[in-house]
């Protein structure tokens, strides 16, 4: 079952990545941030906060039932089928998101060429494969795959930052957020823990008597998204403070993990780093 693991994994500690991957995704987040597109799922989407709630209700829901939906078939044994599915998901996942990034350059830069996008899905594609190859079938070595989970999460990450309206974005990211605790104690990753008698997403294991640092996937994609939304809808000053607040918030979650051996990755980093963006929001409305 390692191929459920889509961590990165060090024997230290996983703040070192977490600067590259928050700079990379703020960097991004500045190149798109002239970009005025949202993807809505419902008529009025547009428009009201409260249809862009139920929208990050729904992104939510969705996401929770997809983890409840995998336990259910670990319990089957059906770990073929789940293989499969998550292979597709993976690699679609990827590939589109990729292509949305050559979308939005080549309509910023290109002036509209197709070949861009192409090369795009190209790109995404080989991503994929990589992902494929490294991460659920367990090739290569630990360097290949944790490069690999890094720029999964940034292709994904800051396009989610740049697509989702405001309303939609905050929801999903709060709820998931506060679901990861009960996810890591009591829900689906704490199944998974069980059933593989290890440790996996954002904790310690101890292994031939050294400690080895994972932080899922997840957690990376919504530093990324966060740092990302802060400079596409506010400005780059707002997406420094929230990188701050989740490099802290990161620092913190690490201590909590040498002590209690499991702790959720996304609490602490997007609660600290909302906090400060909501702190350099209310002072930048008093000026001096």
């Amino acid at each position: 079952m390692n191929f459920l693991s889509l961590t990165y994994r060090v024997e230290k500690t996983i703040f070192i990545p977490i600067p590259i991957l928050l700079t990379l995704s703020g960097l991004i987040g500045w190149l798109y941030s002239q970009i005025n597109y949202t993807v809505t799922f419902f008529t009025e989407g547009e428009g009201g906060y409260g249809t862009q709630t139920i929208e990050g209700l729904f992104l939510a829901f969705m996401a929770i039932l997809g983890g409840f939906a995998i336990v259910f078939i670990m319990r089957k044994k059906l770990m073929k089928i789940l293989q499969v599915f998550y292979s597709f998901g993976i690699f679609l996942s990827i590939v589109v998101f990729s292509w949305l990034h050559s979308y939005f350059l080549n309509n910023m830069f290109f002036e509209g060429y197709l070949v861009v996008e192409i090369v795009g899905i190209l790109l995404g594609i080989m991503v994929a494969a990589t992902a494929l190859i490294t991460i659920v079938f367990g090739k290569g070595n630990q360097i290949v795959k944790n490069v690999t989970i890094l720029l999964v999460s940034i292709i994904v990450g800051t396009m989610m930052g740049v697509i989702l309206p405001m309303g939609t974005f905050l929801t999903l990211i709060i709820i998931i957020s506060l679901f990861d605790i009960y996810s890591v104690f009591k829900g689906p990753i704490s199944s998974i823990f069980k059933q593989e008698e290890k440790l996996l997403f954002s904790k310690y294991s101890k292994q031939i008597g050294i400690f080895e640092m994972r932080i899922g996937i997840g957690d990376l994609i919504f530093y990324s998204a966060l740092v990302v939304f802060s400079v596409t809808y506010f400005n780059p000053i707002l997406g420094f403070a929230a990188g701050i607040g989740i490099l802290t918030g990161v620092k913190i979650t690490e201590n909590f993990l040498l002590k209690h051996q499991k702790f959720p990755g996304l609490p602490i980093p997007i609660f600290v780093a909302l906090f400060l963006v909501l702190i350099s929001t209310v002072m930048k409305s008093f000026p001096l």
